[in-house]
């Protein structure tokens, strides 16, 4: 067991803790406090968690938990379920430790692809319920590497700081901020506590707000107390006197009209604040604006950057250099005939001309005649701020990246030996054309790579267009060997891959399983927690799910079969938002589902069921392939299974 003389041997006297012992092979939670500068107070603890309130002079109350979050997802809902029981809406909290959990795709690196499990979801929905949004972070990307070597190591990102609402509206600008790992395999994170958003000067910004004011004075916020203190006192004093004269009467009628501007005006200034344009002149001067321009605010800003010497800054003042005097007179001065003639050397001699047919070579063989005439256009620019209009006229000729035609003959004239079968009886596939984007297929074998290969030099060779590597790809078979799949690569230079995202769809040589579907339900919880939905009315949370939440799977719908337990799971996300409660969001559903998916027209909120409205997004595809039997698709699936199309047993 730890005592208090242990602690204060190590770090001194003055410093209280708490310990909560280990359990098993897992490690405990200790925290510890300098008594001389705060008080904590230990609501809750249990082998994942310790739940306390910090008091701290001239600072109020905050709530702090500290997490180490059991690796088992099943034993981690303990967790949540304490944290639910014990949280406050409204008072500053926060949470931090090591959840044991992987939230993105970007919190790991190295081992097998991250999968969204039931651990991730239970987290993403917690976060949500109890409005607790992520820090932004300084120091290395992940917290815990497994100190191994090669394709063996693995880095993830298992610890993080979440501050809810009241928390972030306190300290904007906190941030955690990650520390070398030296003697363990986690790095230590260190929380930043800031009362105030670092101080600078600001350069001039014209609000939207202003222009209700012929002459702005002073702060609106400032306005809006002292209305509000004066129109306070005029009412006290009605009660107490029983009445007011007619003049106090015309001045708290002014006053009250006068106040209910302001709110107004206070309500465009965080509307510009929030960048909230989906709620433009609609909602009122609301929390949920103060906290998306707060979170916008705190996530914009730049915590970190690397100097001329590679070296990672995180330090403000340094960031935020200052231009010295003689930065200044540069900036200020007056272009010389150098620095023009030096902008018109570096342009490209034969780039787009413009509609006087004048290319930039005209300018650079012509420079010592038209030098004057036009040092005196831009310099008059400059001055007066006014351009000639037709300077920007510009004349734009949409060029194809492909030509479809030119492509498609030469492979059918000189590309016979390559392409792929469906079936026995199907045509062959040699290419398909996507946007400005080519598939070529064939057999994995080096014969037929040399005549691709010979295909792409002669049609680059006419048109004069270029292969771009580094945005090209090669899928192969399963039954491919890796040496095979290692000579093509080198090669051709291509980057070998299994799948690949073309146009919004992942393309891949299996079936697309339910893992692949996740990012949908990752997006709605992301947009879910950062709307915050306790900061929201019904009808607020009604708008935001017609225009948002439903829509994310309508593309993937229809060109892809998406399994239907991702879409009822999205349905249920949309309906627990729909009716959140304060605490969490099992609410009473008062309204059935399919009763809010019914038109407005008979009585329903003309919601639309992502699971019920799949098979009317792929309905226009099935249409055009029945009308269009000289089609790619029709050959190749007629082919194979005609009888099952007709009759209506294929899937």
């Amino acid at each position: 067991m730890i005592n208090k003389t242990d602690v204060g041997r190590i770090i001194g006297n003055s410093w209280d803790f708490f310990h909560q012992p280990a359990v098993g092979t897992a490690g405990g939670i200790m925290i510890m406090w300098d008594s001389n500068l705060a008080s904590f107070t230990v609501i809750e603890h249990t082998s994942q968690v310790v739940f306390g309130a910090l008091t701290t002079p001239n600072k109020g109350l905050r709530h702090v938990a500290m997490v180490y979050g059991h690796k088992d997802f099943q034993v981690r809902r303990d967790l949540w379920n304490c944290l639910d029981k014990v949280m406050m809406i409204d008072v500053p909290t926060i949470v931090g430790g090591d959840f044991n959990c992987l939230l993105t795709t970007e919190d790991k690196r190295g081992g097998k692809r991250f999968k969204m499990t039931k651990g991730t979801e239970e987290m993403k929905s917690f976060m949500v319920n109890q409005d607790l949004h992520d820090l932004s972070i300084v120091g290395p990307k992940y917290t815990w590497c497994n100190n191994k070597h090669r394709i063996t190591r693995i880095w993830e990102r298992l610890d993080r700081c979440l501050l809810n609402s009241p928390a972030i509206q306190l300290v904007p600008s906190a941030y955690a901020k990650h520390l070398p790992r030296i003697a363990s395999d986690y790095c230590p994170v260190a929380f930043k506590l800031e009362d105030t958003m670092h101080s600078h000067p600001k350069t001039f910004r014209f609000e939207d707000t202003w222009r209700s004011y012929p002459a702005t004075k002073g702060i609106i916020a400032k306005l809006k107390d002292e209305l509000q203190n004066d129109i306070l006192k005029l009412q006290l004093q009605e009660d107490e006197a029983g009445g007011l004269s007619p003049e106090d009467l015309d001045t708290l009628c002014s006053k009250v009209r006068e106040y209910n501007v302001t709110l107004v005006r206070l309500s465009t200034w965080w509307n510009q604040r929030a960048k909230a344009k989906w709620n433009e002149d609609v909602d009122t001067n609301s929390r949920f604006y103060h906290t998306y321009a707060t979170a916008r605010k705190n996530g914009k800003l730049n915590r970190q950057i690397k100097d001329e010497n590679n070296t990672t800054v995180d330090d403000l003042d340094k960031i935020e250099s200052k231009l010295d005097t003689a930065d200044i007179d540069c900036l200020n001065s007056s272009f010389s005939e150098t620095e023009f003639f030096n902008a018109v050397s570096q342009q490209g001699s034969n780039k787009s001309l413009g509609l006087d047919g004048s290319t930039s070579l005209f300018f650079k063989f012509y420079w010592d005649i038209i030098k004057d005439s036009k040092r005196r256009a831009i310099n008059h620019f400059f001055t007066t701020g006014r351009m000639n209009g037709a300077w920007k006229d510009t004349l734009i000729v949409l060029i194809p990246k492909i030509n479809t035609l030119l492509l498609s003959s030469l492979i059918q004239q000189r590309g016979l030996q390559i392409g792929i079968q469906t079936s026995n009886r199907a045509p062959k596939i040699t290419h398909l054309l996507y946007a400005d984007d080519v598939l070529l297929f064939g057999k994995a074998s080096v014969s037929q790579l040399r005549v691709m290969m010979n295909l792409i030099k002669e049609y680059c060779g006419w048109t004069g267009q270029g292969v771009n590597q580094s945005k090209s790809l090669i899928i192969f078979g399963s039954s491919t060997n890796q040496s095979l799949k290692w000579k093509i690569g080198k090669k051709t230079g291509f980057k070998i891959v299994k799948e690949f995202h073309h146009l919004g769809i992942k393309i891949a040589l299996r079936r697309l399983a339910k893992n692949d579907y996740q990012f949908f339900i990752y997006r709605a919880l992301d947009k879910l927690n950062s709307w915050g939905a306790r900061f929201l009315s019904m009808a607020g949370r009604i708008i935001l799910e017609k225009s948002s939440l439903l829509s994310l799977p309508t593309f993937v719908s229809t060109h892809s079969l998406i399994p239907k337990k991702i879409l009822y799971d999205l349905d249920r996300i949309c309906r627990d938002f729909i009716w959140h409660q304060n605490k969490d969001n099992k609410g009473l559903r008062y309204i059935a589902w399919d009763d809010l998916c019914i038109p407005r027209n008979r009585g329903g909120l003309g919601m639309h069921s992502s699971v019920k409205r799949v098979g009317h997004l792929r309905a226009r595809l099935a249409w055009r392939f029945f009308q269009n039997p000289s089609s790619l698709l029709f050959k190749c699936l007629t082919a194979e299974q005609a009888s099952d199309i007709w009759n209506g047993k294929s899937k």
